[in-house]
């Protein structure tokens, strides 16, 4: 379906969330349901390695449901030393969506070490924002993992 403003059609199959009716043409027996939020005591994920510093964030659709059954993969931005220093994008996994792990990839260098869990590092002093897109039909398997 086309939105009113026109932008937007929906592709199949695809999970989609459902805030506003003017994406639905029927609702053929559907019923919207709110379920209540938990507001946890603490972060989920909070900055703890080296190259982290003190502020990490995640927005932007970068939680996303590991197609390999083991939960989730949570794509983050690391500020490193402090604002205006090297940004890392990271990646920390969970299989509830709230106790989340980082894994050592051996990808990137840290202060002459490569067992982190860092999966790009921005090419400028600081990188503003993150949108991570998975390809499942990418010729190279190491980026379908």
């Amino acid at each position: 379906m086309i939105s009113p403003q026109g932008y937007f059609r929906m592709g199949s199959p695809t999970r989609h969330l459902f805030f506003t009716d003017w994406e639905i043409e029927k609702l053929g027996g559907a019923r919207r349901r709110w379920h209540s939020l938990e507001k946890r005591p603490e972060p989920v994920l909070k900055p703890e390695a080296p190259w982290e510093g003190k502020i990490i964030y995640a927005y932007g659709g970068s939680l996303l449901d590991d197609l390999s059954s083991r939960g989730y993969r949570l794509y983050y931005t690391a500020m490193g030393h402090g604002l205006g220093k090297r940004s890392y994008v990271c990646l920390a996994e969970s299989t509830d969506g709230v106790h989340f792990n980082r894994p050592d990839l051996g990808e990137f260098e840290f202060d002459g070490k490569t067992d982190n869990n860092i999966v790009y590092v921005s090419p400028d002093e600081q990188l503003a924002s993150l949108c991570v897109v998975w390809d499942g039909t990418d010729p190279d398997a190491r980026r379908r993992m």
